[in-house]
Formats: structure tokens, sequence, C-alpha cells
């Protein structure tokens, strides 16, 4: 015997939640995906410094490397 599930309001508020906790995990993901992205860019700004740094002339080429 089939029931139909959808017009149970139980059902229906339960769905409606699992929706609003999966746009919210979605949300988060989306939100990590753009701080892995800075997260890179910051990376690359310090190597490109870093880079830099190394071949300056004078004291600025003596200093010891960043950990």
């Amino acid at each position: 015997m089939l029931c139909d599930l959808g017009s149970s309001v139980p059902v229906r508020r339960f769905l409606a939640y699992v929706i609003s906790v999966n746009l919210a995990i979605s949300g988060k993901l989306k939100s990590l995906d753009d701080n892995i992205d800075l997260f890179f860019r910051a990376r690359n700004n310090i190597a490109v410094i870093l880079k830099d740094m190394r071949e300056m002339p004078g004291i600025m080429r003596r200093m010891p490397p960043l950990p």
C-alpha cells in the first residue's frame, strides 16, 4: 500500500528543514572555496615578496628568510 507522504504536515515541515539545511551547507561550501582562494593568493604574494627580497642588493639580501 502506497501512501502520499507529501500531504503530511510533519513531513512537509521536515522536508522544508532538510532543504534549509542543504542551502546552509551549500553556502558554507561556497564560503570555504572563497577562503581557500584567498589563502592561495596570500601564499603567492608572500612567495613573490620573498623572491624579490632575495634579488635585492645590499642589506635586504642578507636578511634571513622568513620561516
